[in-house]
């Protein structure tokens, strides 16, 4: 992999470590934690340094990244619900840096999750003005989303249908 190199410049202005570190770290101390951030790649070389993760069942992969950024209340509804049907539909053809700044990321692991045992299921959408009352004209939007392999009992029970 030779695109994949040190750089310590890269997190001067990147915050999403710093959001989800320390969380990691109070709720699992003893989890060894592999931090990366991707920069200007393919998505074939996103998925390709995502793989061996997604391969270990003992691995828990976790992608960060703003749904929009700095939108007014109404762009930024539509814009941030677009992106998660999006995820959720596995489209990681369709999303762009406007949609995701970590689309990078998302679109790796959506391409590894490909197979339709895999589904994608939102846990939460918020913005910033909802739990800080920043400027509501100009809002980011962030969004958690959980990939799950439904257990194959459930794919089987009517109370459980397959979404694909």
């Amino acid at each position: 992999m030779d695109y994949v190199q040190v750089d310590n410049a890269t997190h001067a202005t990147e915050y999403s470590l710093e959001v989800q570190l320390p969380f990691i770290h109070t709720c699992f101390p003893e989890l060894p934690v592999a931090p990366l951030l991707l920069g200007p790649c393919s998505t074939e070389q996103a998925q390709c340094l995502l793989k061996p993760a997604w391969e270990d069942p003992e691995t828990l992969i976790v992608i960060s990244s703003d749904l929009y950024h700095y939108l007014p209340r109404s762009q930024a509804l539509l814009t941030g619900m677009q992106t998660i049907r999006l995820i959720e539909a596995k489209h990681s053809d369709r999303l762009t840096p406007d949609q995701a700044c970590g689309y990078l990321g998302l679109k790796g692991l959506i391409q590894l999750a490909q197979q339709p045992d895999y589904v994608w299921r939102t846990i939460a959408a918020h913005h910033s003005a909802q739990s800080n009352h920043l400027n509501p004209s100009s809002l980011v939007g962030y969004a958690g989303l959980l990939l799950v392999k439904p257990l194959s009992f459930l794919s089987t029970d009517p109370a459980y249908p397959n979404e694909n």
